[in-house]
């Protein structure tokens, strides 16, 4: 449930940003449809270039993910031994279940298959809305791209 309001979210963040910026280099594809480029080729144009930060994102945080996640885990279980600290102040003298193991520790990991998930993802998702986002501006002819222009 969370990952679908995620990913409904991204697509629609990520599609009015590609609208945001194709309308800003409507001027471009104008240009590019009268010297003769088809449509198919804007658009696959524009989905590279998209794909092409998206994958220098992928790198940086593929790259961040091992800093992050022992920073991360190193505060969990951090937190853990103060909470565990603090049991002595628990109410009406209940004492803590026998099932906690006082010396458990918080691993967390990031594996390679969960990286290649979100890749695709990602890149289905920047397809999916840089394609959505070119709709209005192909479906004009060159003049009435400068017509709105001018």
């Amino acid at each position: 449930m969370l990952l679908g309001i995620v990913l409904a979210s991204s697509f629609i963040i990520l599609s009015l940003v590609f609208i945001f910026l194709i309308k800003g280099r409507s001027h471009e594809i104008g240009i590019w449809l009268s010297f003769g480029y088809t449509k198919k080729n804007i658009i696959s144009q524009m989905i590279w270039e998209s794909l092409l930060v998206s994958f220098v994102a992928l790198l940086l945080s593929t790259v961040a993910i091992p800093p992050v996640i022992s920073g991360v885990q190193s505060y969990f279980n951090s937190q853990m031994v103060v909470n565990v600290n603090d049991v002595e102040d628990l109410p009406f003298g209940e004492q803590l279940s026998p099932s906690v193991d006082m010396d458990e520790q918080i691993t967390l990991s990031v594996s390679m298959s969960t990286i290649i998930e979100a890749t695709i993802i990602i890149i289905v998702l920047v397809v999916i809305s840089n394609t959505i986002a070119m709709i209005p501006i192909l479906r004009l002819k060159p003049r009435e791209i400068f017509a709105r222009l001018s």
